[in-house]
C-alpha cells in the first residue's frame, strides 16, 4: 500500500514496506513512547495482566515490549521479515509473545476474541476498506481499538470513539535526529544520493546553530475506539 505524497521532486510513493528496507536503522533510532504515554494507552485500553492483545505493525517492538512487561499476552503481526526479526529477538524471553510476518489484511483472524487490538501508528498503512471492520471483528463485545495519530472517527462495529492529546518535547543529537529521519517513509522516497545529502545538511544547520540538539514537539493523540456488543464474548 502507498501513499502518493513524495519527497524532493521524486516519483517513488511512500509505502509501508519502506520501513523494513531499514530495520536496523529503525530499532536505533526510532525510540519507545515516554512511560506516561504509555500508561495512558494501556489505561485507555484496559491493558493489564492477561489481557489478549493483537498488535498490528509492531515495527521493532517500541510498545510490543512494555505490553508484555505488563503481563498481557500479545500477537503482533508484522509485514516485514527483518523488522519482526528483531522484535522476535526481543520479546522471546516473554512466554506469551507471539510474532506473525503477514499483513493484517491477509492474516486469518482466531476464533478466540482479543481484548484490545493496537495499531499504534500504523491504522493509517492499512487497507481503508477493511481495516476498521477487521479490527472489530477481532476483538470481544467492549473490546478497544488503541491508536495513535490516526483517522478513526465514528464508524461501524464501534459505540463510541475517544481521544486525548497530550504533549512532550524529546531532544535529539544532531546524528539521532539525522537518523531518526533516515527512517522516515517521505524521506525513504528519495534516492540514495538526495537522501545523503539531505541528511547531511541536516546535520550541518544543528551542530553550528544549535549546538549539535534537536527538540522536537509531540502532539500524542491517543484514539481509544469501544467495540458495539455483539457475539463475541
Amino acid at each position: 500500500m502507498s501513499n502518493k505524497r513524495s519527497a524532493g521532486g521524486s516519483e517513488r510513493p511512500r509505502t509501508r514496506e519502506s520501513f523494513n528496507t531499514v530495520a536496523g536503522l529503525y530499532d536505533r533510532y526510532r525510540r519507545g513512547y515516554p512511560r506516561e504515554i504509555v500508561d495512558q494507552m494501556m489505561a485507555d485500553a484496559r491493558i493489564g495482566t492477561g489481557s489478549r492483545v493483537l498488535e498490528i505493525g509492531p515495527g521493532t517492538g517500541q510498545l510490543t515490549v512494555p505490553v508484555l512487561e505488563r503481563g498481557a499476552a500479545v500477537t503482533a503481526v508484522e509485514l516485514g521479515e527483518a523488522l519482526a526479526a528483531v522484535v522476535r529477538q526481543k520479546t522471546n524471553r516473554f512466554p506469551h509473545g507471539e510474532i506473525v510476518v503477514s499483513s493484517f489484511e491477509d492474516w486469518a483472524l482466531p476464533s478466540q476474541p482479543f481484548d484490545a487490538v493496537i495499531a499504534a501508528t500504523s491504522f493509517h498503512w492499512l487497507d481503508p476498506a477493511v481495516r476498521a471492520d477487521k479490527c472489530a471483528q477481532a476483538l470481544r463485545s467492549s473490546g478497544t481499538l488503541l491508536a495513535v495519530y490516526p483517522d478513526i472517527d465514528q464508524c461501524a462495529g464501534f459505540a463510541r470513539v475517544e481521544r486525548r492529546r497530550i504533549r512532550r518535547t524529546i531532544r535529539y543529537t544532531s546524528d539521532e535526529y539525522a537518523g531518526l529521519l533516515s527512517t522516515d517513509s517521505l524521506v525513504l522516497t528519495l534516492d540514495p544520493q538526495a537522501r545523503t545529502q539531505f541528511l547531511a545538511e541536516i546535520r550541518s544547520l544543528a551542530d553550528p546553530r544549535y549546538g549539535g540538539w534537536v527538540s522536537r514537539d509531540y502532539l500524542y493523540e491517543i484514539v481509544a475506539a469501544r467495540s458495539e456488543s455483539g457475539p463475541n464474548p
